[in-house]
């Protein structure tokens, strides 16, 4: 966790002045490329596991017990020994990762002030609407 805590604190560093970010009080919102799910599995990659998604509709991920090794990380030392000496590509010993609701646990209790920014909708665009439902492009 305090890997975690860490790379969240870098995130919130890096954005609490940015011009970037739209601003609401103490509260700020992270650019759109930003994403808590993004994120998280960013974190994990870096980390040397690859997140599997259950329910891409629900967003659910599996068991971090049964997150994949990125190529060139291994679970163990001795593992990455026996890789070295055998000429395998190695990269390290995958480090642990915490379940993505730890992870939203964190972020939401530690870093209340940095927001995200919700999807409109897949494939719409950001903007108004009239009266029918569609969108005004002549805006």
């Amino acid at each position: 966790m305090n890997d975690l805590r860490s790379s969240l604190q870098a995130l919130y560093d890096e954005y609490i002045n940015s011009d970037e970010c739209k601003r609401k009080g103490d509260d700020f919102t992270l650019p759109v490329s930003i994403s808590k799910r993004n994120y998280y599995e960013e974190w994990c990659r870096k980390r040397g596991w690859e997140p599997i998604k259950t329910d891409t509709a629900n967003g659910q991920y599996a068991k971090v017990a049964d997150f994949e090794l990125l190529d060139g990380y291994y679970r163990t030392e001795e593992e990455e020994s026996l890789a070295e000496a055998e000429g395998r590509y190695v990269v390290g010993v995958a480090k642990r990762v915490v379940a993505f609701t730890n992870f939203m646990y964190c972020w939401n209790n530690e870093f209340p002030n940095m927001k995200t920014q919700g999807r409109v909708g897949k494939g719409m665009f950001i903007g108004e609407r009239y009266g029918s439902g569609k969108w005004d492009r002549n805006r």
